[in-house]
């Protein structure tokens, strides 16, 4: 599967890594049909985007070339002919702003969100005027500061040498009544490093993997600093392990995925445990392994 970023750096990755996109006019025309994904964008808007409304004579042949470029990278699922032009069609798994979109009408439609923290980087976003909307007070976290969010939340962005939007994540370390939880976003490489680097990464007694889900060697550098007592993980496939899980395997840290799970619930306190809404291999409830002597 393919995910797409668009609110940084236009990127695309699937399992193996980046993809490479073309030059920038064929960029271009994957961020208009990405921004419009789910809609038909008609040649007519293509062209004008892609050339400012001065197309030379060969601009429908060149965006046809595009297409079949894109297509031959992307697969030829990606991108559909649809008259009177073309159409993405996407998972909402798949497109970083269709999540975020999702997740601010989630909050919406069960309580309204009044504080948020948010990278300094997504000033202006739709996400971020979304929630103004709704009267929010927005906390924005320049790299390197910190914030104590709410009682036991501590929210912290790294200052990663990468512009990555992923590295960009703010961390987030979680005191459930003596269970100290971390989340690192979307963190890869650079921002795992930074984050270590700062002290941000510090050990806890579960670990929330990264949400892309994909292998890399910093996170069992994580793991091995955080020296979590199980890991939680993304299965965004909702069915086997996670790449990430089978890296931590040979570590012996129990790794759990959402997708095989369901709903995962820490719940801290004197007996800290676990608890999934379906499916094995976790039971209805499981205790959290001892710490380590």
């Amino acid at each position: 599967m393919v995910e797409f970023a668009i609110l940084g750096p236009l990127e695309a990755r699937a399992e193996g890594g980046p993809i490479s996109l073309g030059g920038p006019k064929q960029r271009a025309l994957l961020a208009v049909l990405l921004l419009e994904a789910g809609r038909v964008v008609s040649l007519d808007h293509l062209v004008d985007a892609l050339w400012a409304g001065e197309p030379p004579a060969t601009a429908v042949a060149s965006l046809q070339n595009f297409v079949a470029q894109l297509r031959k990278a992307l697969g030829p699922d990606v991108i559909e002919t649809r008259q009177p032009g073309y159409l993405v069609r996407l998972g909402p798994e798949q497109l970083d702003v269709a999540r975020v979109r999702a997740l601010v009408d989630e909050a919406r439609a069960t309580e309204p969100v009044r504080r948020a923290v948010l990278p300094a980087a997504m000033r202006g976003h739709p996400a971020a005027q979304a929630l103004s909307r709704q009267h929010c007070a927005i906390t924005w976290l320049a790299p390197g500061e910190r914030d104590a969010a709410l009682p036991g939340v501590a929210v912290a962005a790294p200052a990663p040498a990468s512009k990555h939007a992923n590295d960009a994540s703010l961390w987030i370390t979680v005191d459930l009544d003596g269970t100290r939880a971390l989340l690192p976003g979307d963190a890869e490489a650079p921002g795992i490093a930074a984050a270590l680097a700062a002290g941000i990464a510090a050990p806890a007694d579960v670990l929330v993997l990264p949400h892309h889900g994909r292998r890399d060697p910093a996170i069992e550098t994580l793991v091995a600093t955080v020296r979590p007592r199980l890991c939680l993980c993304s299965n965004r496939s909702g069915e086997g392990e996670s790449a990430q899980g089978r890296a931590l395997q040979p570590h012996g840290v129990p790794t759990f995925a959402t997708g095989d799970c369901g709903d995962l619930v820490l719940i801290g306190g004197r007996s800290p445990r676990l608890c999934a809404d379906r499916g094995l291999p976790l039971p209805e409830t499981l205790a959290l392994p001892a710490p380590a002597r």
